[in-house]
């Protein structure tokens, strides 16, 4: 609606230049991402992953939701099971 074109025809142009959403994420190695992620939460046990993403979204990188929960996962396994035990009422 706000640029007067169907999502259709969107999503032709997008394939006619080849374009994906795949490209718009940073492509880092695993082990970097892991640099980054450990400096957002450390001393922080109780960041979750979607406040890390938002904070990679402010240094300017975009990454994929699974990324950073398995970036989370390598970084400190027990701090996510203590994450996961306190959602749960």
């Amino acid at each position: 609606d706000i640029l007067k074109v169907s999502v259709r025809t969107i999503q032709r142009r997008l394939r006619q230049f080849h374009l994906t959403r795949a490209s718009t994420y940073a492509e880092m190695t695993d082990s970097a991402l892991d640099a980054v992620v450990q400096d957002i939460v450390a001393g922080n046990e109780l960041v979750g992953p979607e406040a890390v993403r938002a904070s990679l979204r402010v240094q300017g990188l975009s990454v994929q939701r699974r990324r950073v929960r398995a970036s989370m996962l390598r970084i400190n396994p027990g701090a996510a099971a203590l994450r996961a035990v306190m959602r749960r009422p």
